[in-house]
């Protein structure tokens, strides 16, 4: 009897073992369960934020500037006097390139026929020591100048004596360092001028002990007066280019310099620039000078000369077919000019000035296009006044007494996704 009780118990306890255990079972398959769903909902959420949660990417807003250009073709057309004689000879001419003459002015002296050379050499060597000194005293004058130095007049010398070296002429290339280096060494202005006095006169001297027939050649204009010519002083003039159009353009730029050392009617020795005016004549396609006219202000840039710009005054426009020729007025920069009278260019048609924003963030579903910006956490519109776009940017008015008008160093929005005026957003 005691054997069945003991039995019936140990039964009852397994029993209530295997029910405990499965209870237990089935509590770590819930939380398991609990577990699993909870992170799927998580997942969820996450998936949804990635899909639908407001994000951006901005850039700050600077000033900018534009130019719209185009290229173009052009010929300096200078109004120039030639220094020239009927006899061939040596020129002594009296000013160093450069410098300014009046009208009715004796700049140069041409000797022709039987002359001494070593003389005339002389005579050459004096005027350029006395074009030397006439400028460092000018320069010491002259505002925004430094007074020529010692070593830059050397520098300028040193292709004439390396000269005077190649040629075995030793005592004249030591003589002209030698002299030019105490001409120019001195500060003293009364001891210049003595010196300056003392070279006239020693020219004046060697000029008159010159044999041969001496032409003196007065000048019939003002201007800048030039030693070296190109050739094209009777090709490229006033009158050529005064009613130019696109036949006369072509003629002129595929014309050829004359070589006035072969030329047996005329002897060239210079010229004299008037260096107050040019006229540029221009050729570019039709399609780009729209917009441009008579009176316009605009800027070129020379191909040879990538800084810096040169403004121009539009005296006329002239279409014919696709390309149209442009007749411009410069006065400012105009030695820029004197190295190549045909060029390439860049046309400047204008110039914008603003706050530069990038295509990516303009907007336009309206009558105006606009940006987002982020300003203190918060998506605000601004609507723009665009001057100037590419495909790149855009150059866009500036209005600081429009508080809806973008500002400099706003944070423009660029990469946008379910983003609206008023939304609160980081970045």
């Amino acid at each position: 009897m005691a054997e069945d009780y003991r039995e019936q118990a140990r039964h009852r306890a397994q029993k209530r073992k295997g029910k405990n255990k499965k209870a237990k079972v089935k509590l770590r398959m819930g939380a398991a369960a609990k577990f699993i769903l909870l992170a799927v909902l998580v997942c969820g959420c996450l998936f949804l934020y990635t899909k639908f949660a407001v994000k951006s990417t901005t850039k700050t807003v600077y000033q900018g500037t534009a130019e719209e250009t185009f290229s173009a073709r052009g010929i300096a057309v200078f109004d120039e006097e030639i220094i020239s004689s009927a006899k061939k000879g040596i020129a002594i001419i009296n000013y160093s390139d450069g410098e300014r003459v009046l009208a009715k002015t004796h700049v140069a002296t041409i000797y022709s026929g039987d002359i001494d050379e070593s003389k005339s050499n002389t005579v050459k060597q004096l005027n350029e020591k006395i074009n030397y000194l006439e400028t460092s005293m000018k320069n010491q004058h002259a505002s925004g100048k430094n007074p020529q130095s010692v070593n830059s007049v050397l520098s300028e010398k040193m292709k004439k004596i390396s000269s005077y070296g190649a040629d075995g002429n030793l005592q004249s290339a030591l003589s002209e360092s030698a002299e030019l280096k105490s001409l120019i060494s001195s500060n003293n202005e009364t001891n210049l001028t003595s010196q300056l006095s003392s070279l006239k006169t020693q020219r004046d001297d060697v000029e008159r002990s010159i044999s041969g027939e001496k032409e003196d050649y007065i000048s019939k204009t003002a201007g800048e007066i030039y030693s070296g010519t190109d050739g094209y002083e009777t090709v490229i003039t006033k009158e050529t280019a005064q009613n130019a159009d696109i036949n006369v353009f072509q003629n002129l730029w595929n014309a050829k310099p004359v070589d006035y050392e072969k030329s047996s009617d005329i002897y060239v020795c210079g010229k004299i620039i008037n260096n107050y005016e040019i006229t540029v004549l221009s050729v570019a396609d039709a399609k780009n000078t729209e917009g441009i006219e008579a009176g316009d202000t605009v800027y070129i840039r020379l191909e040879s000369q990538k800084s810096g710009k040169i403004p121009a005054i539009v005296d006329s426009v002239s279409a014919n077919g696709n390309k149209a020729v442009i007749k411009l007025r410069v006065t400012h920069d105009v030695e820029n000019f004197l190295k190549e009278r045909k060029f390439n260019f860049e046309f400047i048609k204008a110039t914008y000035e603003g706050l530069r924003v990038p295509s990516e963030a303009i907007m336009n579903d309206g009558e105006k296009p606009y940006v987002f910006v982020v300003k203190d956490g918060v998506v605000r519109k601004r609507e723009l006044e665009i001057m100037y776009s590419n495909s790149d940017y855009s150059i866009v008015k500036e209005d600081n007494s429009n508080e809806k008008s973008l500002l400099l160093y706003d944070l423009v929005v660029v990469k946008t996704k379910n983003i609206s005026e008023g939304m609160a957003i980081g970045y």
